[in-house]
């Protein structure tokens, strides 16, 4: 029995599942996963539009009233720049694991690396 799936096995079961063709289905597959993924971008997008505002926000003069301190606005612009910096660490994380993962026939490998990074991050996650 295949352990390991191929798309083409998931437009299949799709297809089969709905009663529809294959190619119907392999539009439907792909038109949600395209879908989802231009959903992540725009809130990630939406997201660092908010984040790069409020980090340039202790760097120019104050245009209008507010409640906020000065160092309310410079403690919130820091935490926004490292907000930043890390959801950039993490996708560039994800897209390495992603790309030594997907690696055409290197999938063993690819494994074995992850697991080395696994054992490497055990010490931080683990109590």
């Amino acid at each position: 029995m295949d352990t390991n799936p191929s798309l083409l096995d998931f437009i299949r079961v799709v297809s089969e599942l709905f009663n529809i063709s294959e190619i119907e289905a392999a539009f439907y597959v792909g038109g949600i996963t395209i879908a989802g993924a231009l959903g992540i971008v725009g809130a990630l997008a939406l997201k660092f539009g908010v984040w790069n505002k409020a980090r340039g926000a202790a760097n120019i003069p104050m245009q209008a009233f507010t409640s906020k301190t000065p160092y309310q606005v410079v403690r919130e612009s820091r935490s926004a720049s490292m907000k930043i910096l890390f959801t950039l660490i993490m996708i560039i994380v994800v897209c390495a694991c992603a790309g030594i993962y997907l690696y055409p026939n290197q999938i063993g490998e690819a494994q074995a690396v992850i697991q080395t990074i696994e054992n490497l991050l055990r010490s931080f996650i683990a109590p």
